[in-house]
């Protein structure tokens, strides 16, 4: 019996100790001999606690990662996870996320963002292949923050994208376009007030809309 316990043990031994020797490789291979294809296997593989922060203390994310499409995205990814603007900045300031305007959008929540950034998002939002609901969901994130803010952007560009949109399609998904008309008529209203130039309302929000809501922003916009 304490044969095959000592025998069990020495398995156990030579079991983690491959599966350490193999971890090593991964990262080795990645870091070394510059293998990007396995960066997030060897990220994946390190000890979680402020994994983010470790990596970039330690400097192990090469050049060649910030460069590559998929794992800037998956440290974008990484970095929002985190909440903590510091990280979001220094990853958000070095990887290329041009066709990831979703993950832009999301980024600027932490990175109390300028006028310039939220305009910025929503042209590439209007050049991107997203889904409309994606899209959608960039422009409400992009105005609330304006209105939040109460930033100077400009609505000609989200004007002419609502404009652009099918009317049929409109109407099919008339429910997700409540919260846009919504915040759209809002800061326009802050506009208003700031005595900024305005823009005019979509007539699709006028002849579709129905929410309660958007109906007293409505009749309150026509009232001043």
């Amino acid at each position: 019996m304490r044969i095959l316990f000592v025998l069990f043990l020495c398995i156990l031994s030579v079991f983690y100790s491959l599966k350490s020797t193999k971890t090593e490789s991964v990262f080795d291979a990645y870091y070394y001999h510059h293998t990007i294809a396995l960066f997030e296997k060897a990220y994946q593989k390190s000890d979680k606690k402020e994994r983010l922060y470790t990596w970039i203390l330690n400097d192990w994310i090469l050049d060649e990662v910030y460069e590559n499409e998929q794992a800037s995205l998956f440290l974008m990814k990484e970095a929002i996870q985190t909440k903590d603007a510091t990280l979001i900045r220094y990853i958000y300031d070095r990887v290329s996320l041009q066709k990831y305007p979703q993950i832009q959008a999301l980024a600027l929540v932490y990175l109390k963002p300028d006028a310039k950034r939220i305009n910025q998002c929503i042209l590439q939002m209007r050049n991107s292949k997203l889904l409309l609901q994606d899209k959608i969901d960039i422009v409400n994130q992009c105005l609330q923050m304006a209105i939040h803010e109460e930033f100077e952007i400009s609505l000609e560009s989200i004007y002419q994208w609502i404009c652009s949109i099918d009317e049929n399609q409109f109407l099919k998904d008339a429910n997700t376009f409540e919260d846009l008309g919504c915040n759209y008529l809002e800061y326009n209203l802050l506009l208003k007030q700031k005595e900024s130039e305005t823009m005019q309302i979509p007539t699709v929000f006028v002849d579709h809309l129905k929410s309660t809501r958007w109906q007293e922003l409505y009749m309150f916009w026509r009232g001043l």
